[in-house]
């Protein structure tokens, strides 16, 4: 009789457990299966956003430093002729040297390929001291705009060869460089608007 009451009461017990393991246990065992499941998706997607975000960063700081390159070549070989800055400047440069400017006359030199660079032909008359010609040549040669010098022609005023400084008559040819811009003045005033990142 305790035997059978004893075998009643761990059926029961077995029972109790089989209902509350598969009534309690299992679903919340299966829940916490399928959460794992969204969770490691998630944590990819999270993952694959982070590597797509540091991508964007990475490409926002090569378009900052390719700007910065395109605004210093801008300086140096720019979009327009831009002759009366030009003039400007070779003006401020004889200022600066000390020379006479006498006469400057400018030109194209046009080049069959439209992609190429074009050239602005330049001729520089002027006079000064040997001291005013080599610091004309040297502001030149630092000046922020590529001036190339094809030639070079040098004389003595024949009424200063006796002084310790002769003034000298010299004559500057060379060429300057602009690139004429493919994009056209539309696609320059629209400028594309980034929205925040979102993840």
């Amino acid at each position: 009789m305790v035997q059978s009451i004893k075998n009643l009461i761990a059926v029961i017990l077995i029972a109790v457990s089989g209902f509350i393991f598969m009534t309690e246990i299992l679903p919340t065992y299966n829940l916490i299966s399928q959460l794992k499941v969204v969770i490691q998706e998630r944590l990819e997607l999270l993952n694959a956003r982070m590597e797509i975000f540091q991508g964007i960063e990475g490409l926002d700081a090569s378009v900052k430093n390719k700007y910065t390159e395109l605004q210093r070549l801008a300086l140096i070989i720019p979009e327009k002729k831009a002759i009366p800055e030009l003039l400007s400047s070779i003006e401020a440069i004889f200022a600066k040297s000390g020379g006479v400017l006498t006469s400057l006359e400018t030109g194209d030199n046009p080049t069959e390929d439209k992609d190429a660079i074009n050239k602005i032909s330049i001729e520089i008359n002027g006079q000064g001291a040997y001291f005013n010609l080599t610091g004309l040549l040297n502001y030149l040669e630092k000046n922020i705009r590529i001036f190339d010098v094809t030639s070079l022609d040098v004389t003595a005023e024949s009424s200063t060869l006796e002084q310790q400084n002769p003034i000298l008559n010299f004559k500057i040819v060379g060429n300057i460089y602009w690139i004429e811009s493919q994009i056209s003045d539309q696609d320059k005033s629209v400028t594309p608007r980034r929205e925040g990142n979102e993840l």
